[in-house]
């Protein structure tokens, strides 16, 4: 995780950190996953993937994906949006030209 993404982390929980842990999907794809920040409004026993956090409103809306396969690489840089209006959110080069990496795995 980037430093400055790791401060806006941070920030979303105000009484402490909660514990990061990994937790498959059921389909054999394991994530980053913790408790929901205290603002979502969620209830408590809830987990959510820590990728959409660390994105924030880019996320919204569309599925994370990392561009280099590993589910624990928490880089802004590894971390794309699929699944809507993505142009202002990826601006890394386009699937399948020449410095695009080509693993695929999406969030959930």
């Amino acid at each position: 995780m980037d430093r400055e993404d790791r401060d806006r982390f941070i920030a979303m929980y105000p009484d402490g950190l909660p514990a990061l842990f990994v937790a498959g999907n059921g389909k054999g794809r394991e994530y980053v996953r913790c408790a929901p920040p205290p603002a979502s409004g969620m209830a408590r026993g809830n987990t959510v993937s820590v990728a959409p956090l660390i994105l924030g409103e880019e996320a919204k809306g569309g599925r994370v994906g990392y561009r280099d396969g590993d589910r624990f690489n928490l880089c802004r840089d590894n971390l794309r949006v699929t699944g809507k209006d993505t142009a202002s959110t990826n601006a890394h080069p386009p699937r399948g030209s020449p410095s695009a990496p080509t693993a695929e795995a999406g969030e959930g």
